[in-house]
């Protein structure tokens, strides 16, 4: 499947179009805005999969391959990145993550995408299926994923977060004096960092309040699939007008208009859809990546298909026909009446 990571931020209201790439199109807010920086390192921070961290390739499978930069301090991250870059797109059931430079009101968000059955109507959120229109369900903490550790306090001595529900998410609180400052004493797991707990409401047990769509540190939303996305099949996913900040303001987009100018062709294809039977599936628009995924390995694909090729590496001669006009018989011994050999 393909993925285009399409980043536009877009501002719609009743039945104006979403097909603009200027200034006219985004509106004045004070919301957090999504995060699109280049040139940091050690990896650009923009919102991913997104196909604008990609270049043109003819012998890829989508036309495209991820263009990650292999000048790195060793030559283990470059030979890693390297791998990166032979990859045909993104992956079909990879989470969606997107940084944000302020917090969100995550009340308003739980409130929208948790616990109505998926209910897309009054969704922040979408993953929108280009060619047909349609909306992918998405998991925000629903327990669709499990995060939970069976084993807490095992893996090397002294961890100093031993014991704790899970692998991925801090679950400390670090900011004791609740200041915003990394104070002596409080770095308890000696990263530099002054941690914040992923939980939601603050200061409730990981054990059950964990929120695995929300990376408090890096103020990023991270949504997954529920179901595996079509294999080379253009998505966008859609931040609407209804992911606010704790501010109550709408997110903004990191461009001066809705769009970045390289995503215009796919902005126009979203517009269509917004207006077309499945428009009561969506509501207004503030920003929106697309990306391109990365279809299954071809030998999986032509198995499922109902085919198998031979092994890349095996070689099959072809067979060459006997001179126009040679005569044959069908076998040597049995005496059968000659026949051309079929041209």
């Amino acid at each position: 499947m393909s993925i285009f990571p399409l980043m536009a931020a877009l501002s719609c209201d009743g039945g104006a179009s979403v097909d603009s790439v200027g200034p006219a199109a985004s509106r004045p807010s004070r919301g957090p805005r999504v995060k699109w920086d280049l040139g940091h390192r050690p990896l650009p921070e923009i919102p991913l999969p997104n196909d604008v961290a990609t270049f043109p390739d003819p012998s890829s499978p989508t036309g495209l391959r991820i263009n990650a930069s292999i000048v790195t301090p060793t030559g283990f991250e470059s030979r890693q990145r390297e791998g990166f870059n032979e990859l045909d797109g993104w992956g079909t059931y990879q989470p969606i993550t997107v940084p944000f430079d302020g917090d969100l009101d995550l009340a308003e968000l739980t409130r929208r995408m948790r616990g109505d059955d998926h209910e897309f109507a009054d969704d922040a959120v979408y993953l929108v299926n280009l060619r047909t229109g349609v909306p992918v369900p998405l998991d925000m903490g629903d327990g669709a994923f499990q995060y939970t550790a069976r084993n807490r306090d095992g893996y090397y001595p002294n961890d100093p977060r031993g014991g704790q529900s899970n692998l991925i998410f801090e679950t400390v609180d670090e900011d004791t004096n609740r200041n915003g400052a990394l104070d002596p004493g409080e770095d308890t797991n000696f990263d530099g960092v002054l941690n914040r707990a992923a939980v939601f409401p603050v200061g409730a047990n990981p054990n059950d309040a964990l929120t695995p769509y929300w990376e408090p540190d890096t103020r990023t939303l991270i949504v997954r699939p529920i179901v595996p996305l079509e294999e080379r099949t253009p998505y966008a996913v859609v931040l609407t007008d209804r992911l606010r900040g704790r501010n109550g303001d709408p997110v903004r987009s990191p461009y001066p208009g809705v769009a970045h100018p390289a995503q215009a062709a796919a902005l126009d294809v979203l517009d269509g859809h917004l207006r077309g039977p499945h428009a009561t599936y969506y509501g207004g628009l503030v920003y929106h990546p697309d990306h391109r995924q990365r279809p299954p390995r071809d030998a999986q694909g032509a198995l499922r298909r109902g085919r198998v090729r031979p092994p890349p590496r095996a070689h099959h001669p072809r067979p060459r026909a006997p001179p126009r006009g040679r005569r044959q018989r069908l076998h040597p011994r049995a005496g059968g009446a000659p026949v051309h050999h079929p041209r």
